[in-house]
């Protein structure tokens, strides 16, 4: 019995991390594809690791959210809503 309660544990946790993980910058992107709403980007990928508005007077406003990568970060820049710059950066992996 206590093999089989072992051998369950064994297979439960490598189901639980195949599933987890910090995505790359090629992940997100690919997932963003298409996309030019930030209700729909927010459904694409979740919420932002990091937020910031600036407000503009006469103008509106503009937000920019950034995704934190297993390999740098992705930035997505909006302004009124609408997705008007995508970049990223941070630590490329050396292959």
């Amino acid at each position: 019995m206590l093999k089989r309660a072992g051998g369950c544990a064994t297979i439960l946790s490598l189901l639980l991390l195949s599933g987890c993980g910090t995505p790359t910058k090629q992940d997100v992107i690919g997932k963003a594809s298409g996309i030019k709403k930030k209700d729909k980007l927010r459904e694409a990928l979740g919420k932002p690791d990091d937020f910031q508005v600036m407000d503009v007077p006469m103008l509106g406003s503009t937000e920019t959210w950034t995704y934190k990568c297993s390999d740098g970060e992705v930035v997505f820049q909006f302004w009124n809503d609408k997705i008007v710059m995508k970049a990223t950066g941070g630590d490329e992996k050396r292959r």
